[in-house]
Parts: structure tokens; C-alpha cells; sequence
């Protein structure tokens, strides 16, 4: 008899990390690659609600052309890379730091609409 043990792991960044954010959470926006030129700032608002449903990676489609990321920076050493086309946010991770140590979040799968951080 052949016992079959599949392991999963919680990320242990992501949980903790959207656990502090929130639609109140104030955020400045960069182009990845770009970090001295602010492209905005505000908010995360409806966008919140949007990322909460992520989902894993293996379930990302995206809709539309020429993806480009851009990152959102919060004060609490959180940051979100999420990558975009010109209609929607279809993929996210986060970085964050914690006394001098960086840590990665896989990459998630989400389904926004851009208008909700007015990126274009």
C-alpha cells in the first residue's frame, strides 16, 4: 500500500502582511524599476476589497495587452508589486521588511480593474 502525502504550506507573508492593510491603508505609487518618481499617492479604498480575493497563481488570466508593474509602498514596510494591462490588475505580490530582513509572498492571481487605483 502507497501513502501519498501532499504538504501545503501557509505563506507566511502574505497572511500577516494583509492582515495589516486596510481600505484606510495610505499607499505611494511607483513604476517598478523607478523608485524615485512618485506616480501618485491615496488610498487603497475599493482596491482592498478587490485584493482580499486573491487567489492562487495557477488561476491567472488576464485580460488585455503589455503588462507593467508598478509598486505600492505603505509606511509600515509593506510593499504590493502588482502587475497590470491597461484594464485590470491581474497579479500581486509582497515584500516586506521586518527588523533589517526582507521577505517575499508568492505571487497571487486577482482580477482588478485598474480605475480602482486610477493607473491610467
Amino acid at each position: 500500500m502507497t501513502v501519498l502525502y501532499l504538504m501545503t504550506r501557509e505563506d507566511e507573508v502574505i497572511v500577516p502582511a494583509m492582515k495589516t492593510l486596510s481600505a484606510d491603508s495610505e499607499y505611494m505609487l511607483y513604476r517598478r524599476g523607478d523608485d524615485l518618481t512618485v506616480l501618485g499617492e491615496g488610498k487603497l479604498g475599493l482596491f482592498y476589497g478587490c485584493l482580499t480575493g486573491y487567489r492562487d497563481i495557477g488561476g491567472r488570466r488576464s485580460n488585455g495587452d503589455g503588462a507593467i508593474s508598478f509598486i505600492l509602498k505603505f509606511k509600515n514596510g509593506i510593499s504590493l508589486t502588482i502587475s497590470s494591462t491597461n484594464t485590470e490588475i491581474f497579479q500581486f505580490y509582497v515584500d516586506r521588511v521586518y527588523e533589517s530582513i526582507a521577505y517575499r509572498s508568492d505571487a497571487y492571481a486577482v482580477n482588478c480593474p485598474v480605475s480602482l487605483l486610477g493607473l491610467y
